[in-house]
């Protein structure tokens, strides 16, 4: 649905997710905001829950962006849900396996008005292309060469750690099974590298 007045990068991000989130190309926006501006962007929806990442829509590139590579829906909603307790207006673009991953990055590349993320957060066991190849990738090209890159894995093998600070990550996390444990380590890690 064409919207007037909403600027089409809003529009082609604006897609309803299980009634949770506004998710489009994986970037969360504020969606009490843009319901407020554009009521009509409800007609004919019976309900709507909604938890928006952000409470309020600001200029997309004046929010801090992060890049999270989860293939496991469940660790992807705890990783969000923390990152939303950090109480910073985020960007945050979800990429479920390693190809979308290194789409999304040469992409990126491409695009010489694009924003950079802040912050990845990787992890090292993806579909159809492994997040070691991922952190490779990122750490080829000039534009990510100094973003942080922080490796979550349920991996306890030292080689992946190995591999991963050999290849340029900032810090590994070994991901807990722990809700309470894995949200204080993804809160911890936005506040040592999203915070000004």
């Amino acid at each position: 649905m064409e919207l007037a007045g909403v600027p089409d990068a809003v529009q082609r991000r604006r897609t309803l997710t299980r009634g949770q989130n506004v998710v489009g190309d994986g970037i969360y926006l504020g969606l009490r905001a843009l319901l407020r501006a554009h009521p009509e962007a409800l007609a004919g929806v019976s309900s709507v829950i909604a938890t928006p990442m952000i409470t309020d829509v600001a200029p997309l590139k004046a929010l801090k962006q992060v890049l999270l590579v989860e293939d496991n829906p469940d660790e992807e909603r705890l990783a969000l849900r923390a990152l939303k307790s950090v109480g910073l207006p985020l960007d945050v673009v979800v990429l479920r396996d390693g190809h979308e991953a290194l789409q999304h990055i040469a992409r990126l590349e491409a695009e010489a008005d694009a924003q950079i993320p802040s912050l990845v957060l990787l992890d090292l066991k993806l579909p159809k292309v492994g997040g070691i190849e991922v952190l490779r990738r990122l750490r080829e090209g000039d534009r990510f060469r100094h973003v942080p890159v922080v490796v979550c894995s349920s991996s306890d093998e030292e080689s992946d750690v190995a591999s991963s600070m050999a290849l340029g990550a900032n810090e590994y996390l070994r991901k807990s099974v722990d809700y309470a444990e894995f949200s204080d380590s993804i809160r911890r890690v936005a506040d040592v590298w999203l915070r000004p």
